[in-house]
């Protein structure tokens, strides 16, 4: 079902014969109602946990995971001087902030370019699919460059320096399902670009 009229490969239609709107559509809302989940989500706990990062109780929790940490690896039994203790809380308090702010940002980016894919189709606006079309190509190179990896990893995970025997057949179900996962997760962000980007090849077309 495909037309090799240009090096990106354009489809004939949909799922069970759905158009290429109709499909654009769906993949649109899906989008938009995830997205907008993942936007609730991040902001909810950044108006709830963020704050509390900087409580004292939550600093002195923090300190007992890293004692409890350093103990159990490197320094067993050993007294961590407060100052260097301040500093790990900190360190972590920073991380959590930072990635906060980067999950956050991009949540509210997926659902603009969501709101714009969406504007784009009924509008016939085909340039407000581009902001979503940039988004999926990312995925898409990152879910296939995921993949690469995986497969160079399955080797060492099965056959490695720290692979056992006993654990062989489990470790196979593992690579099993989520080699699975991961082939069904390229597919799927492939096949939704696809169909994004002949919708907005016929758009283009159209508009001569």
């Amino acid at each position: 079902r495909l037309k090799n009229k240009m090096r990106i490969p354009m489809l004939k239609s949909f799922v069970c014969g759905c158009s290429i709107r109709t499909g654009s559509l769906v993949i649109g809302w899906f989008h938009l109602v995830s997205s907008l989940f993942a936007v609730l989500a991040s902001t909810c706990f950044g108006v709830v946990m963020i704050p509390r990062l900087g409580l004292n109780e939550t600093r002195e929790n923090l300190k007992e995971y890293i004692e409890q940490f350093w103990n159990q690896t490197e320094y067993p039994n050993a007294t961590i001087p407060d100052t260097t203790l301040d500093q790990e809380v900190d360190a972590i308090i920073l991380i959590v902030k930072s990635l906060w702010l980067i999950v956050i940002v991009f949540a509210y980016i997926n659902f603009a370019a969501n709101v714009s894919l969406l504007v784009g189709i009924y509008k016939r606006m085909r340039m407000c699919h581009i902001p979503w079309l940039i988004l999926a190509a990312k995925n898409v190179i990152f879910a296939l460059i995921s993949l690469i990896i995986w497969f160079l990893y399955i080797p060492v995970l099965l056959f490695g320096r720290y692979s056992h025997p006993v654990n062989l057949v489990n470790e196979f179900y593992v690579v099993v399902g989520y080699t699975f996962f991961m082939i069904l997760n390229s597919t799927v962000w492939i096949y939704t670009f696809l169909t994004v980007f002949t919708h907005y090849r016929e758009e283009k077309g159209s508009s001569g």
